[in-house]
């Protein structure tokens, strides 16, 4: 009822559970522990390093595209926003790092009870059911589980390259290998297609399939997570339910069966209708929630109701009457 009369631009819970949290001296809230989340934001995946979108000075209203452009090349200014959802092709890398991110919670650190959001913007939010022993985790504690998801400091002789003494040639890694070994067989099998119980030899990967080097599948079995979100026993984190302030849409959970086929799109607005705005920049050629959206400084536009939502977020638009 509280949010309903006085919505905010964003909406958060602490991720750290107190005995008494009403109370402001933080000595005296008493901590019991702290949920373990973690932050999977496309922005920093490699897949999206090479995809350009819209963005819009504000101070002289050049456009550009680019990725994460900071600083307007026309004015100097830094006052740049980004004029479009995160394309297909990002989110499906996000979800792809949750999908591998579950299996290494499950499989490898034995957490079974996992559960993914939407973050509202540009990623995933993956939140776990923990125990006692869990929540009380130190932030020292907290940084080994993302060292290891991510491999930090891995060795790759020691942690994938092991021998089988029944045969003259090293087994490769296989999906079923427990540890950061089947990390890496799983992206091995997946790449050559092979089936989870075909045993494969060093010399035959580089036969039949022309395998040189692990490093590649390697890399594509670290998963990249934003630790500063892992590591913070006190993190502020995103309400489910709640809209995000920078776009207007919402935290919601998305199924595993569903990560690989998600996608940012109007659907996911809880707002219906069309309404007319008034562009404070031109845009030219944008494209948010799969519409497209066009037009100079001061023209007037009617578009559905969620698009005008992201557009005056980003301080693109206002509605018409309200300039």
């Amino acid at each position: 009822m509280f949010f309903s009369k006085n919505p905010p631009l964003h909406a958060y819970y602490s991720s750290a559970k107190y005995a008494f949290p009403e109370i402001p001296d933080m000595e005296q809230k008493r901590w019991l522990g702290s949920e373990l989340i973690f932050d999977i934001d496309a922005d920093h995946l490699r897949a999206c390093t090479v995809v350009e979108q819209l963005h819009i000075c504000m101070s002289c209203g050049y456009n550009m595209r680019g990725f994460r452009i900071a600083k307007c090349p026309n004015c100097g200014s830094q006052e740049v926003v980004e004029a479009e959802t995160l394309p297909a092709e990002c989110i499906s890398a996000a979800a792809r790092e949750a999908e591998k991110l579950m299996r290494v919670l499950r499989k490898d650190l034995g957490i079974k009870k996992v559960r993914v959001f939407f973050s509202g913007n540009r990623g995933f939010h993956v939140h776990t059911e923990c125990d006692e022993n869990i929540l009380m985790m130190s932030s020292d504690e907290r940084r080994e589980i993302v060292d290891y998801i991510k491999g930090v400091g891995l060795e790759l002789k020691l942690a994938v390259l092991l021998s089988d003494r029944r045969k003259s040639s090293l087994i490769l890694p296989r999906p079923g290998d427990p540890g950061w070994r089947g990390r890496v067989g799983e992206e091995l099998y997946r790449a050559l297609g092979l089936s989870e119980n075909q045993l494969l030899t060093w010399s035959e990967a580089a036969s039949k399939h022309g395998v040189r080097g692990l490093e590649e599948y390697v890399e594509n079995a670290r998963i990249e997570i934003d630790e500063k979100v892992t590591i913070d026993v006190h993190r502020l984190v995103r309400i489910p339910g709640s809209l995000n302030g920078k776009t207007g849409l919402p935290v919601v959970e998305v199924s595993e069966g569903g990560l690989r086929s998600f996608e940012i799109n109007a659907s996911l607005s809880p707002l219906r209708g069309r309404i007319e705005i008034m562009l404070l920049a031109p845009v030219k050629e944008a494209v948010i929630l799969g519409f497209p959206v066009s037009g100079d400084c001061g023209e007037k536009l009617e578009v559905p109701h969620s698009v005008a939502m992201f557009l005056m977020l980003r301080g693109i638009a206002s509605p018409v009457g309200e300039q």
